[in-house]
């Protein structure tokens, strides 16, 4: 009779997302433990429970220790062909003679085994052999496609590598080309069809155990514009990575796209757009369908399960954390983890210490540098004890009417207003950095509508003489995309001018470009 090994859990770490979860008994389980048992296999050690051949996780290139086995549970007994085909199970070429007499397997594969490094090994070669980007992420989402074990094993072990792959700036190549590259579904796609029902279809997802969730609704991706279902691509992205660096266990993520819509015209043109061909709902019936999501996402997964939306409309983006963040646990990253690297920089060029001597000059006043400003607020407050005033005074804001004034009151949108200061206009850059004399200039600006190349020569020439004798001016370039409906280039300065222009002198911290 053959018998599977007990179960096991693998360590911590990108290798945990094999744990086992035992799933509940059914009616039909005595009967298919007799059927099983008939067969060969033994249930004396599973009973009540179905179960899945034993798999393994490779361990890293080099390590000493031997992969573990694990025997995940589900609801049938996958084997031969179906066990190939399943890439959550197989393991390709690893699978060993014994694994291979149990599982149906022989035959099926080559004679020769291949362990899981080698295998890494063989995916990398694979990869360098490619020279185009997009085509390396296609061979790599094809790889996640038939086999995730292996996938996690070669992002993990390579991250530094393949992080501009599988991230930035190919991902944003893959969102625009998704309808031509588009093999297999991955994630869940949500749409204003499925207003009142949205609990049902997420009843689809296969695994109960969703611990986190990535959604989008494509209206900002990655700030190429209104790219609508095309999106996906992007939450799909950032789940693997968040998988291989943080250690997530994949069956415990899901990317989720909802569905609304899109402005972009030439996708409502596109015969090969696979998306809803609409304009976008926006108002009372997209906030609503938000609504509904989010309560779908406590009921089917519990109220721990995180949400973090991505590449949402800045607006919307603010909107929604704001409506939700006190009933649901969410996250954007498009604003509160630009503000956290915004942070992150400051202290590690200036240190906390020295963070109340600075005067921080905001080009760009949306959600996105208000965000910034408002946790700079919070680490002014925390390291210096000052008072929330006295923190916000230290920080300016200048947006396409110039410097943020009380003056302008009246026309101010409601996240501008606490920044506000007590000061006469100023419609020029330039001028207000020579009448400020900024020690930090942070640029933001998220739209085309800001000219390429916002900090000049003269803007940088003056940073640097305002600051003579001091520390190193710090600029930040934080918008650093293209945008696809105007063609221009929106971030602020490249590093290469930064720092010519200013003789090195300088802190300079820029957002990821994309390539050609």
């Amino acid at each position: 009779m053959l018998r599977f090994p007990r179960r096991h859990l693998v360590g911590s770490g990108a290798s945990s997302f094999l744990q086992a979860t035992a799933s509940p008994r059914t009616d039909s389980c005595d009967i298919a433990c007799r059927a099983l048992t008939f067969k060969g296999y033994n249930c004396s050690q599973v009973r009540g429970q179905h179960f899945a051949p034993p798999t393994s996780f490779g361990h890293s290139p080099g390590s000493k220790c031997e992969p573990e086995t694990v025997t995940p549970w589900c609801n049938h007994v996958v084997s031969g062909v179906d066990l190939l085909r399943n890439p959550k199970y197989n393991k390709g070429m690893a699978f060993t003679e014994e694994e291979r007499a149990q599982l149906r397997l022989t035959g099926l594969l080559p004679p020769g085994i291949m362990t899981q490094s080698l295998q890494v090994e063989r995916v990398m070669a694979n990869l360098a052999a490619i020279n185009n980007p997009l085509n390396k992420y296609s061979h790599l989402m094809a790889l996640q496609e038939r086999n995730s074990r292996l996938f996690y094993n070669v992002l993990h072990d390579n991250i530094e590598e393949l992080m501009p792959i599988v991230g930035n700036p190919t991902v944003g190549k893959a969102c625009k080309n998704y309808g031509l590259i588009f093999r297999r579904p991955r994630g869940l796609f949500l749409s204003m069809k499925d207003r009142g029902r949205v609990r049902e279809v997420m009843n689809n997802w296969p695994s109960p155990s969703v611990q986190h969730i990535v959604v989008t609704d494509g209206e900002n991706v990655l700030g190429q514009g209104d790219l609508g279902i095309q999106g996906m691509a992007i939450a799909v992205s950032n789940l693997a990575l968040t998988v291989a660096c943080a250690g997530l266990a994949p069956h415990e993520c899901l990317p989720v796209c909802i569905d609304v819509g899109t402005d972009n015209e030439d996708l409502l043109k596109d015969k090969f757009y696979f998306g809803l061909r609409h304009r976008r709902i926006r108002g009372e019936a997209y906030d609503d369908f938000i609504e509904e999501f989010m309560e779908a996402c406590k009921t089917r997964f519990g109220e721990s399960c995180t949400v973090l939306y991505k590449d949402f409309k800045y607006e919307n983006a603010n909107n929604l954390l704001m409506q939700h963040r006190a009933n649901h646990p969410v996250y954007n990253d498009d604003l509160q983890g630009t503000a956290t690297v915004a942070l992150a920089g400051l202290l590690a060029g200036l240190g906390s210490k020295n963070l109340a001597n600075q005067t921080f000059l905001m080009v760009g006043a949306g959600e996105m540098g208000t965000t910034i400003c408002d946790l700079l607020v919070y680490a002014l407050t925390r390291y210096h004890q000052i008072s929330i005033p006295e923190a916000r005074s230290k920080i300016w804001l200048f947006d396409s009417k110039g410097l943020v004034v009380r003056d302008r009151m009246h026309d101010l949108q409601d996240h501008k207003m606490p920044f506000a200061q007590e000061a006469e206009p100023c419609t020029d850059l330039l001028q207000a950095i020579n009448r400020l004399k900024p020690s930090v200039l942070i640029g933001t600006c998220t739209t085309a509508k800001t000219k390429a190349q916002t900090f000049t020569k003269e803007i940088m020439e003056a940073m640097t003489l305002h600051n003579a004798g001091k520390a190193n001016p710090v600029v930040f370039a934080l918008s650093g995309r293209n945008s696809v409906s105007e063609g221009v280039e929106t971030q602020e300065i490249t590093a290469q001018d930064a720092y010519n222009w200013t003789n090195g002198n300088v802190t300079f911290l820029g957002g990821a470009q994309e390539e050609g």
